[in-house]
C-alpha cells in the first residue's frame, strides 16, 4: 500500500484548540465533558432532563462534550470577514482547523499548491441552532394549525418566537453539504470538495476517502477531517429516545 504523508494537523475539541492542548488532556486523563447549560440548549435544560429513562420529549443525561469559548476570527479569508460572520459554526469551526491545518503544513500561501488541493469533510446530517431557528417559524405555523383543528379553537395561537437576526441568513439552513463549498471557496482550494455523512465513521470515512483521491493521483494534496456541530437540544432527545 502506497503510503500517506500527513504533513499538517489542526483541532477543536471540548477543552483543547490546539493538538498540543489535545494531548496533554489525553495524558492528563481530563475529563472535558460538562453539564449542559442554557447558553449549549438554547433553553433551560431542566425544562427537558428527566433521570428516569424513556420519558417521552425528555434527555437523561446532561452531560455533553460542548465547545465553549471559542471565538472565530473571520478575517484572512478569500470571503469577507461580514460574509463569515453571519454564519453558524458549523461553517466556522472546519473553516478554522482547514485553515490551521494548512498553516501547520507551510502551504497556507501557496496558491499553486491550494488550487490543486481537495476537502473531504465528515458532516452529520443534523439540525444545528441556527438552522432549527430557521425552521421554527415552519413548524409554530403547522403544529399550531394541527392545534386549532385538535381544539376546535380557531382564535387559538402558539406565543411568538423571539427574535433571533444571527440566524436569518437562509445559508445557515445548507447544512448537508454547504460547509466545505463554503471552506473551499474561503481557502481557495481547487481540488475535488465533498461532505459525507457516515454517522460515528465520519472522520475515519472522510480520512480513507481522501487517501484514495491521493493514491489514484487526481489531487496532490487533501484536507480531511470532521465536523459534529448538531443542535445539543435536538442530539439529547434524539439519542434518549433510543436509550444510547
Amino acid at each position: 500500500m502506497e503510503k500517506i504523508a500527513i504533513i499538517g494537523i489542526s483541532c477543536l475539541f471540548p477543552g483543547a484548540e490546539t493538538p498540543e492542548q489535545f494531548w496533554n488532556n489525553l495524558i492528563e486523563g481530563k475529563d472535558t465533558t460538562s453539564l449542559a447549560t442554557a447558553d449549549d440548549m438554547g433553553v433551560d435544560p431542566d425544562i427537558f432532563y428527566d433521570s428516569e429513562i424513556g420519558k417521552t420529549d425528555k434527555f437523561y443525561c446532561r452531560r455533553g462534550g460542548f465547545v465553549r469559548g471559542f471565538e472565530f476570527d473571520p478575517n484572512g479569508y478569500h470571503l469577507s470577514a461580514e460574509n463569515l460572520n453571519r454564519l453558524d459554526n458549523i461553517f466556522k469551526w472546519p473553516l478554522h482547523t482547514a485553515k490551521h491545518a494548512l498553516i501547520d503544513s507551510g502551504y497556507a500561501e501557496q496558491e499553486s499548491a491550494l488550487s490543486k488541493c481537495g476537502l473531504v469533510l465528515g458532516n452529520l446530517s443534523f439540525p444545528t441552532k441556527s438552522s432549527r431557528r430557521l425552521m421554527a417559524p415552519l413548524y409554530r405555523e403547522s403544529v399550531g394549525s394541527a392545534l386549532r383543528d385538535l381544539l376546535k379553537n380557531e382564535p387559538f395561537a402558539l406565543p411568538e418566537l423571539p427574535n433571533t437576526p444571527n440566524a436569518i441568513d437562509p445559508r445557515n439552513a445548507l447544512i448537508s453539504g454547504y460547509p466545505p463549498t463554503v471552506v473551499a471557496q474561503a481557502l481557495a482550494l481547487g481540488g475535488a470538495t465533498l461532505a459525507l455523512d457516515a454517522a460515528c465513521a465520519s472522520s475515519l470515512y472522510g480520512i480513507d476517502l481522501a487517501c484514495r483521491y491521493l493514491q489514484t493521483h487526481k489531487t496532490d494534496l487533501m484536507l480531511a477531517g470532521a465536523t459534529s456541530c448538531a443542535d445539543p437540544l435536538f442530539i439529547h432527545q434524539g439519542f434518549s429516545i433510543f436509550h444510547a
